[in-house]
């Protein structure tokens, strides 16, 4: 019942997950500063410009008040209010298909 987003990253992270030579993790999309909806954002521009962070990579923000959680860092809040991590979902690999099980403790 939590939104979460599922994202492909070019390494390995903490809590992700490999299949075929690729590299997983997922996240839930709640805000941890206080409950909005966090996005992958893939303007590194705008995320520069507006979140006042700037990346090489797309990153998760938050456009509420701005936060940012880096996938590449399980989810570290890496600019604005939020300080704590986004809660990682944990997944499993069945029979080559990718599935969420559940949250990971925060």
């Amino acid at each position: 019942g939590v939104p979460a987003l599922l994202i492909r990253l070019p390494v390995a992270v903490p809590g992700g997950l490999e299949s075929a030579g690729r590299h997983y993790a997922a996240f839930s999309r709640i805000c941890t500063h206080q409950g909005c909806i966090v996005s992958l954002n893939t303007n590194l521009e705008a995320i520069a410009v507006a979140f006042n962070y700037r990346s090489d990579l797309p990153q998760l923000t938050c456009p509420c008040h701005f936060s940012v959680f880096d996938p590449l860092q399980a989810g570290a809040a890496v600019s604005g209010p939020a300080v704590r991590p986004l809660r990682r979902v944990a997944l499993e690999l069945r029979e080559g298909e990718i599935y969420a099980v559940g949250l990971e403790r925060s």
